[in-house]
């Protein structure tokens, strides 16, 4: 195993961790606030509130780690794949090829040399 891959697992483990301290500690402090609603004002319920605020962190916390369901986690590796899907459909819809290998963005000509094949294919009498 490489060492990338064991650093990988080691920072996603942490991730995990920090996500089920974080939602002990919510689950705790909420039922803390529901106590203390009930001792202190039990006719006005407001316990709701700081349970429903600190829900959208713990959700946010959730789709970070274990990411959106039927997506994953959306991360730079998600990025540079979808990339990839994208360029492949694109060039299989324009060379009519659905096989065609995904394009190495590295090894696409500078856009130099580009413009200096686009002006050796010029021929200066068909111009206006």
């Amino acid at each position: 195993m490489k060492k990338e891959q064991v650093e990988e697992a080691k920072k996603r483990v942490k991730q995990k961790k920090e996500f089920f301290e974080h939602f002990r500690t919510y689950a705790a402090m909420s039922a803390m606030f529901f106590a203390i609603n009930l001792f202190t004002s039990p006719g006005s319920w407001w316990f709701y509130w700081p349970i429903f605020g600190w829900g959208i962190g713990i959700v946010s916390h959730y789709f970070s780690v274990f990411g959106v369901p039927g997506v994953g986690v959306i991360d730079k590796a998600w990025e540079e794949q979808q990339l990839e899907k994208e360029l492949r459909s694109m060039g299989a819809e324009e060379a009519g090829n659905p096989g065609e290998p995904p394009l190495d963005l590295n090894k696409a000509p500078r856009p130099e040399a580009r413009e200096k094949k686009l002006r050796e294919d010029w021929n200066e009498d068909e111009l206006v």
